[in-house]
């Protein structure tokens, strides 16, 4: 059940960082603001399996 917990999360954020990937097809955003995206959606999702108190914005 643990792993299962920890995969299911795991194709969540990826299906996020996908979509995040998808939407800057059309909003063409710097390779430095996408990897900030992606940075967020990673640390969001780290905080939630972890319970860390600190959130990306």
């Amino acid at each position: 059940m643990y792993d299962e917990q920890h995969k299911n999360r795991l194709n969540a954020m990826k299906f996020k960082i996908l979509k995040a990937e998808k939407d800057n097809l059309k909003a063409q955003r710097s390779d430095s603001e996408m990897v900030d995206v992606i940075r967020k959606i990673i640390i969001n999702e780290a905080n939630k399996i972890y319970g860390g108190t600190k959130h990306a914005d």
